[in-house]
């Protein structure tokens, strides 16, 4: 993302609560650009951000809200520091896609007799990745943006799951091909399917 908006002449900052994460980010970005000019990583607390009111055009919260345990705060501090008529952009997890549904009711059930079966078919038994503190319902995040004076502008669904849990992990193959097909031509009308939500709003 960095590379992007810095090569189309806007001034970027990124922050991370974690140094290894900001000192990773500062050497590939010059590996990149082989320059970190007009770009600035820096270690910070998305809950007490240094910077002025308003001060940007654009904030984006990526793999953020999440994981933390104060997420409105988060939410209103990122408000803070966009200016009026900038735009916000947050992607969450989908708390009402069918596919999430199903590994919250069924996971419990069905893990250990689907890890028995890929042992038997001598295929690799796939783990469920990195668990989410919290997934959201699309009307929650665009209630609790609204509290903060911004108004919806986009929306879209991403990373679809026709084929659900615990199919997708017994043909992850096939799952990931109906996946990106489903994600070219129904970023909107599949959001049931969808396992993240990425909402875009203006400040007022």
């Amino acid at each position: 993302m960095a590379p992007y908006f810095a090569q189309e002449g806007a001034i970027y900052f990124g922050i991370d609560i974690s140094e290894k994460m900001v000192a990773r980010a500062k050497k590939e970005i010059s590996q990149i650009l082989k320059t970190q000019e007009h770009t600035s990583f820096a270690q910070g607390d998305v809950k007490h951000l240094d910077f002025p009111d308003g001060y940007f055009d654009i904030v984006i919260s990526l793999g953020l809200l999440e994981f933390l345990e104060d997420r409105e705060a988060a939410i209103k501090e990122i408000v803070r520091v966009t200016h009026s008529g900038g735009t916000i952009v947050i992607a969450v997890p989908n708390k009402v896609g069918l596919n999430q549904m199903a590994r919250r009711y069924f996971r419990p059930v069905v893990k250990n007799s689907i890890h028995l079966l890929m042992r038997l078919l001598g295929k690799p038994v796939q783990t469920d990745g990195y668990p989410y503190s919290h997934q959201f319902h699309p009307k929650d995040l665009e209630s609790v943006l609204q509290k903060y004076s911004c108004k919806k502008t986009d929306q879209a669904f991403y990373d679809m799951e026709i084929l659900f849990y615990p199919i997708n992990r017994m043909f992850p193959r096939f799952a990931f091909f109906v996946k990106r097909w489903a994600e070219i031509y129904h970023r909107v009308t599949l959001k049931h399917c969808a396992t993240g939500n990425i909402c875009k709003v203006e400040k007022i």
